[in-house]
């Protein structure tokens, strides 16, 4: 499989978004589409994590054809160490029925060696995940025993693994009973969101692009010792002298004349 290594962050072309904040963060982050989803969690994990995770490279596989990896940080330069990051965006928060087929297939691309047993397994949706799913994830050996219970529901049917459908063979089932699922868990989308905005991407993804400008302080009544003898001042002196035909070196005298001119 051909992978897509992340390009140098690039200002994008479409600079609209930076000026857009009218929708909350949370609320848009459930609504785009998933290409730009996608986007989103690679430039996170490129942006945010590869520092802290020592990541060498970060790339983008999305498709049908990705095994279960829409996601791939590498730790290395041979691309051996790696971890996955499997993006779902839906409308509701993940359900055991709905993400079980995914789980099929983290076992079954390892097994038969598509790629190695990944060092982490990252669920990233755009509305989290249900309760259920949590506590499948929270306690990792209950998912092996109901992976291999629905696996004739959700991982045996065609093209819901391979495109032939996928019967629970007893290798399938020894590998499933013996899997590592502590390698499994989830980034929720608050999470995601706040990590994210301390990139040089969220921007174009969220809008809030212009900080807002600092309060200008007023100025102050009477001006300091050091401030009466800047040249400034001086020349505004000399422009005030000419202007009332007289000599004016006092800046309270300054003050006290054009209050009088006001009214």
């Amino acid at each position: 499989m051909n992978t897509i290594p992340l390009p140098s962050v690039e200002a994008p072309q479409d600079t609209s978004r930076i000026f857009d904040v009218s929708i909350k963060p949370l609320d848009r982050l459930r609504t785009i589409e998933s290409g730009e989803f996608e986007d989103i969690v690679c430039q996170w994990a490129s942006g945010y994590l590869a520092n802290s995770e020592n990541y060498k490279n970060v790339a983008q596989l999305g498709g049908s054809k990705d095994s279960g990896r829409d996601i791939v940080a590498y730790l290395d330069d041979t691309m051996q160490t790696f971890d996955i990051f499997q993006c779902k965006r839906y409308k509701e928060p993940l359900s055991p029925s709905v993400y079980m087929s995914e789980f099929g297939k983290l076992c079954y691309y390892t097994m038969i060696g598509k790629y190695n047993m990944p060092r982490k397994y990252f669920i990233v949706a755009s509305n989290g995940i249900g309760q259920d799913l949590r506590e499948l994830v929270e306690h990792p050996k209950t998912i092996n025993s109901q992976l291999i219970s629905t696996w004739d529901k959700y991982c045996k049917p065609k093209r819901k693994i391979v495109a032939e459908g996928l019967p629970l063979t007893d290798e399938i089932k020894d590998y499933v009973e013996n899997f590592d699922f502590t390698i499994v868990s989830e980034i929720s989308p608050p999470t995601l969101l706040e990590q994210f905005s301390t990139t040089s991407w969220y921007k174009y993804h969220f809008g809030g692009g212009l900080r807002q400008r600092p309060r200008v302080q007023k100025p102050q009544d009477e001006l300091e010792s050091d401030e009466v003898t800047m040249e400034y001042v001086c020349q505004l002196m000399q422009a005030y002298s000419q202007r009332e035909k007289k000599t004016i070196t006092d800046i309270r005298f300054l003050i006290f004349h054009i209050k009088i001119r006001l009214g």
